[in-house]
């Protein structure tokens, strides 16, 4: 353990480990590696799901660092590098690790008090190449930077779960009073970049997210998670079903997994067992192609009249599967029900912002999990395949990512499409959230990290953490141009990007949408 005190300027905490913390005092110290073949850890609480994650990634622990950290009084803090003019100055630390060799990329993962959690780049020199090339640091060291707000309010890490909660559903660690800074390494061809990136990440979805028709339903459905197989289209065709369409890092056992198991069954009834979900790649594929498999797929199978339910990105792959392109002849969409769809974009997609995304789904994963470890750990390797790439070459050339960027000019072109301009009518029903966290959720988000961070990219709409509240049903200066009436959650619901299906009023609103209201729970 080591204590530092500005202006003393950097500490050593071990060979090749340097700590600079300006405007702070405390301690800090390079814990030792868990024993091999061992899970134990002296000072972090890994999940197996988060444990399993790295492993699966290929990403390993270089240096794991503890801090305790308070103002020095009447020094101030210190601007933070992503802070723009007028912003409060934050504390922030900066680390120094071992630089690894030309074959291994490098990233380092903050667990804040609380359990928000924060991915950092090393800091790049001015030619901002990517990974272990032109990286700031000092001979043989990269460097880190991490900002550390609010260090003054403490957070009650016990009281962010329920004591009913199943414990099941932990999320990925526990942390208290401190600060947790791992760094990571990862083997990568440093010759990867721009649309080399693509092929990586297209390789992890193509062996971990591949395409596939599965059935859903209710606890006891023995077929449920099972495929649906070429001769069972006769009987998705013997009257109308219901399909479910997934988002980003996601699947669908994490995305409706929320519902509950008894608005399942009264949909699997009503349908007479005619759910399924869409399973796809919704990173390396844009929504596009994803319909295009389902065209590929679907060629010359009866007709389908369905009902789609959608998360996020899905509701994009639903809006052209309900279009008027054709791009599934065999297919007709008659109700459309967007959950939390980004159908004006999120800024958090634009490549300046994808590191924000990547924090919000890491946190909002750690601190809400979707349900059993098996399906926190699902999402959390999606999401280190994200960082992994970050490192690689950026996330600029990942069209599932691109295609949700305001900007970007094929969200432009499906706007500017008819949502139908002819044939069967086509009914859309959106839901929304503007989030403000409370109780200790509040307090590790709202305080730890501050959601005006968030709050500034999106130009301080109201937002559910990823998505803007008017761009799922229309964008600001429009917001029914899409859904003339939806489901809107309010800041005091607690409603979020990922756990919008877990409401009763998700629950009540899509059995009327969906079942003409004549049931309810």
């Amino acid at each position: 353990m080591v204590d530092f005190t500005d202006p003393r300027g950097p500490v050593d905490l071990a060979p090749g480990v340097r700590l600079h913390a300006p405007g702070l005092r405390g301690q800090a110290q390079v814990e030792p590696p868990a024993p091999d073949g061992t899970r134990s850890t002296t000072v972090e609480d890994p999940t197996d799901a988060l444990t399993d994650a790295l492993a699966a990634a290929g990403m390993e622990e270089q240096v794991l660092v503890t801090v305790d950290v308070q103002p020095v009084p009447g020094a101030g803090g210190t601007r933070g590098a992503t802070r723009g003019p007028g912003d409060e100055a934050r504390e922030e630390v900066v680390l120094d690790v071992p630089r690894p060799n030309e074959t291994w990329g490098q990233v380092l993962m903050a667990v804040h008090e609380g359990g928000v959690i924060s991915w950092h780049l090393p800091e790049a020199m001015e030619d901002g190449a990517p990974g272990g090339a032109g990286i700031r640091g000092s001979g043989d060291a990269v460097q880190f930077r991490i900002e550390l707000p609010e260090l003054a309010v403490p957070v009650d890490e016990a009281a962010l779960l329920d004591d009913e909660d199943d414990p099941g559903t932990r999320g990925l660690m526990g942390l208290a009073g401190r600060v947790l800074l791992k760094a990571l390494v990862f083997p990568i061809a440093r010759e990867v970049a721009g649309r080399a990136t693509n092929r990586i990440v297209r390789k992890w979805e193509e062996s971990n997210r591949p395409y596939a028709l599965r059935w859903f339903g209710p606890d006891g459905d023995a077929r449920a998670g099972t495929d649906v197989a070429p001769s069972d289209f006769g009987e998705l065709a013997s009257g109308r079903a219901l399909l479910l369409v997934h988002g980003t890092f996601s699947t669908s056992a994490t995305g409706f997994g929320q519902l509950s198991d008894d608005v399942v069954g009264r949909l699997s009834r009503a349908y007479h067992g005619r759910l399924f979900t869409f399973e796809h790649p919704s990173v390396s594929a844009s929504p596009d192609e994803n319909v295009a498999w389902l065209r590929d797929h679907l060629a010359g199978a009866p007709h389908l009249d369905l009902d789609v339910v959608t998360h996020s990105r899905g509701g994009l792959v639903g809006r052209v599967l309900a279009g008027d392109a054709g791009e599934v002849p065999e297919v007709t969409v008659h109700t459309l029900v967007f959950g939390a769809t980004p159908n004006h974009g999120t800024l958090l997609a634009d490549p300046k912002h994808v590191v924000a995304f990547l924090d919000r789904a890491t946190t909002l994963l750690n601190l809400s999990p979707p349900g059993p470890a098996d399906v926190v750990q699902a999402v959390m390797e999606a999401i280190l395949v994200g960082v992994k790439a970050l490192v690689a070459g950026g996330l600029d050339h990942l069209p599932g990512l691109t295609g949700m960027n305001p900007s970007s000019p094929w969200l432009a072109d499906l706007n500017a499409r008819s949502p139908r301009a002819g044939g069967s009518p086509l009914t859309m029903h959106g839901i929304a959230a503007d989030f403000e966290p409370k109780g200790a959720l509040r307090r590790a988000i709202k305080v730890r990290v501050q959601d005006e961070v968030v709050d500034r990219v999106m130009g301080n709409a109201a937002n559910d953490t990823v998505v803007p509240t008017a761009g799922v049903s229309g964008s600001a200066s429009d917001p029914a141009s899409l859904v003339a009436d939806p489901l809107v959650f309010s800041t005091g619901d607690g409603v979020h990007h990922s756990n919008v299906f877990a409401h009763r009023r998700t629950h009540e609103h899509l059995l009327q949408w969906l079942m003409g209201g004549i049931a309810t729970p």
